[in-house]
């Protein structure tokens, strides 16, 4: 279809399309359609397509659902206390606690990262390095849990070896299996690699960490709409207070 035949009539049979023949939820209809929008902007930025009535005028994109996929404390120490049965549940097992303890890293940045800095972590994200403008880069000194975890896996030249030759894709599939595997066996619905990530922030969250340094130690985009963003710089110290206080959180609540 010609960009200048997209209309909003397009567009909402476009989501109905995706909804009810593709059976796509809510989460993933407005990833589509997110990206529609940004095609359709950068034409009309470059003059490539002339609309009487912008399509997106008014359209209100489905929002991402929430995922509830954070683990209370006491499922936080039921995970912590399980007894692996073989290589790849005590991989799984200390993969979610890595990226815990590393301030919910995800799996894509923490296979690409080369630990030659005993003390030091600093990256950038896979999903946002080509897309945002100026330095995302995130800095934070390894905590000593997690630093018993990387020991265990590095090789020489500083990345993490698990000893399996699988694409990233097949390996992080097989990861997610055995979470979900372990949780079905102790009660945990829905454990994944990403629960790690979200309950790094929820309990940060409630202990009071202001939002701004969690954004910045998951590198998270921080909302620049916010007055007080003006106001403010976040740095290391800030980020590295935080993991230490969110990792304290769990062991006094156990």
């Amino acid at each position: 279809i010609a960009i200048k035949n997209i209309t909003i009539t397009t567009i909402s049979n476009f989501e109905r399309f995706l909804k009810s023949k593709k059976h796509l939820n809510q989460t993933t209809i407005g990833m589509y359609l997110v990206r529609l929008r940004v095609l359709v902007n950068l034409a009309s930025k470059r003059f490539s397509v002339k609309y009487e009535q912008q399509p997106f005028l008014g359209y209100i994109i489905p929002q991402s659902l929430e995922r509830d996929l954070d683990l209370s404390t006491e499922q936080f120490h039921l995970l912590k206390r399980y007894s692996p049965k073989n290589r790849i549940e005590a991989i799984a097992k200390e993969l979610w606690f890595l990226s815990f303890y590393l301030g919910g890293i995800n799996l894509i940045d923490l296979l690409s990262i080369k630990f030659t800095n005993y003390n030091e972590l600093e990256y950038v994200r896979e999903k946002t390095k080509n897309t945002k403008r100026g330095d995302k880069r995130i800095e934070l000194t390894i905590p000593k849990e997690a630093t018993e975890i990387i020991n265990k896996y590095k090789t020489d030249n500083g990345t993490l070896d698990f000893g399996y030759s699988f694409t990233y894709r097949n390996f992080s599939r097989y990861v997610a299996r055995t979470l979900n595997k372990i949780g079905n066996e102790i009660g945990i619905k829905r454990l994944c690699y990403y629960s790690a990530r979200k309950s790094f922030v929820q309990y940060g969250f409630e202990i009071g960490i202001p939002i701004e340094i969690l954004e910045y130690t998951i590198g998270q985009s921080m909302k620049q709409n916010r007055p007080i963003y003006n106001y403010i710089r976040i740095m290391k110290k800030h980020a590295d207070s935080a993991v230490r206080s969110i990792i304290d959180f769990t062991q006094a609540h156990r």
